[in-house]
């Protein structure tokens, strides 16, 4: 009899942390546990660059631009800021613009091909990223470097020779 009741204890031990294991597995997939930009890993700048890149090319309902500056280093958020916003533009194109560069906005069909780490870098990471507008193949380059809350966006190179801090420069100027 003894020996039933310190099997039943270990059992109910067992049992009691099973659930609590579970909770802890299906918290971490149940839908809306996490936010999408919770869900890609801080420490991993592909996954936070897809999740970006596919939230974007979802059009107006995808990326809010609170997001997109939340993830833009200090002195590129103040000069996105500064721009002279171009006229007859909705946020949402704009920021299409700003992520797949000039050309990309309007309207376009978006489709994120592929997103790739280009190593070479101690400390900071780009990222590459193929996608087409419309059946136009493109790709850029995401610049990051490592922030407090992970990593933050310091540069996007365009395919064209353009990138994201020289037009946000530029449009700041013309702003002033």
């Amino acid at each position: 009899m003894i020996h039933d009741r310190d099997r039943q204890r270990v059992d109910r031990r067992r049992l009691l942390a099973g659930a609590v294991l579970a909770g802890v597995v299906l918290a971490g997939f149940w839908p809306g546990a996490l936010t999408p930009a919770q869900a890609a890993a801080p420490d991993d700048p592909v996954s936070l660059v897809r999740t970006v890149y596919t939230k974007a090319a979802a059009g107006t309902n995808g990326l809010p631009e609170r997001d997109f500056l939340a993830l833009l280093s200090a002195d590129l958020r103040r000069l996105w800021q500064a721009r002279a916003k171009p006229v007859g533009l909705a946020e949402a194109e704009r920021l299409r613009a700003a992520v797949f560069g000039p050309g990309a906005g309007g309207g376009r069909d978006l489709a994120v091909k592929r997103v790739t780490n280009i190593p070479g870098l101690p400390k900071e990471r780009i990222v590459a990223v193929e996608f087409t507008v419309g059946s136009e193949p493109r790709q850029v380059y995401v610049h990051l470097a490592p922030a407090d809350s992970g990593w933050a966006i310091v540069n996007i190179i365009y395919d064209e020779g353009e990138d994201f801090r020289r037009i946000a420069e530029q449009g700041s100027r013309v702003a002033s």
